[in-house]
């Protein structure tokens, strides 16, 4: 830990917060019932209490914690919260009809700008809250393969860009901050 105090000296970051260890993942699953199976959406959340301990991992990770702390303005005390989301299915995503695959992803939509707005469970979005987003899965059509996985993540960080998130990082993380009306804004 001492390590860790004496590299954020070093960058000019003092801070005698507590590092606490990574919180449990908050989740909120939604099972979409379609004409011969399902499919469920679990949109997560892993709320940091504050900065220093979200950056501590990336310590821990042999990350650039310099770099990470300017992106996640570090000077201001609030919060990171990682959000994503996870699904699972009953059989391929692409074996269900595009109607279906339509009013999943519009359902969802909603659901995640409804999410971002009044917050996920009972986590509420607060003035300079810093939101990551790692946009990870493959495009359905293209299955888990690099390619897949490639264009999958692409078009999951434009989506995220559409919800306010900045661009796709090279550390493959999204961010974006709550401004004073609770409105995101790219980091």
């Amino acid at each position: 830990m001492e390590d860790f105090e004496n590299q954020l000296s070093d960058f000019g970051y003092v801070d005698n917060s507590i590092v606490y260890p990574k919180p449990q993942k908050i989740n909120h699953p939604v099972r979409y019932n379609c004409s011969n199976g399902s499919m469920t959406i679990t949109t997560f959340l892993i709320a940091y209490p504050n900065k220093k301990s979200y950056l501590h991992l990336e310590f821990l990770d042999g990350g650039n914690v310099k770099k990470l702390a300017e992106k996640i303005l570090f000077e201001e005390k609030t919060r990171v919260i990682e959000v994503g989301y996870e699904v699972s299915y009953t059989k391929q995503p692409s074996e269900f009809s595009l109607e279906e695959r339509n009013k999943i992803f519009t359902h969802f939509m909603k659901q995640t700008k409804s999410h971002l707005r009044c917050g996920l469970l009972d986590q509420k979005p607060n003035s300079g809250d810093i939101l990551a987003a790692l946009p990870y899965g493959p495009k359905i059509n293209l299955g888990f393969t690099e390619t897949g996985l490639d264009i999958g993540k692409r078009q999951r960080a434009l989506v995220a860009q559409r919800f306010g998130f900045g661009k796709l990082y090279n550390d493959n993380f999204q961010y974006a901050r709550y401004d004073e009306n609770l409105i995101l804004r790219p980091i």
